[in-house]
């Protein structure tokens, strides 16, 4: 899962269209499968990948089996439907909910976008 976080992150670094949106929000999600517990912190259009809390505060609780969280982070699935399905339990605000859903979806591979 590891491997695919990285992946995920360094795909929303290297996409320059999204610095814009990832400029607005400072968010801290932690992202728990059955054995593994990553953070991704957003913050001033950089997002990093952390390995261990280092923030008091975090915004975003993501948990699920770790082939669901790959199939997320791959594109294979939507944030909301993972989470309406039950097969991922997101807890967060409303407004950082969509702000995850959204980024998601941009980062997703290209070869999703063309089956849009």
């Amino acid at each position: 899962m590891l491997f695919h976080l990285q992946k995920t992150v360094n795909e929303w670094n290297s996409r320059s269209h999204l610095l814009p949106f990832l400029r607005k929000a400072s968010v801290v999600i932690c992202i728990q499968s059955e054995d593994d517990t990553f953070f991704i912190h957003i913050n001033k259009g950089n997002v990093e990948l952390l390995i261990e809390e280092n923030h008091h505060h975090i915004d975003a609780y993501l948990q699920g089996q770790k082939e669901h969280i790959i199939s997320l982070l791959s594109g294979e699935i939507k944030l909301r439907q993972a989470t309406v399905s039950n097969v991922i339990t997101l807890q967060a605000t409303f407004r950082t909910a969509l702000y995850l859903e959204t980024l998601f979806y941009l980062v997703k591979p290209y070869k999703y976008v063309n089956n849009i």
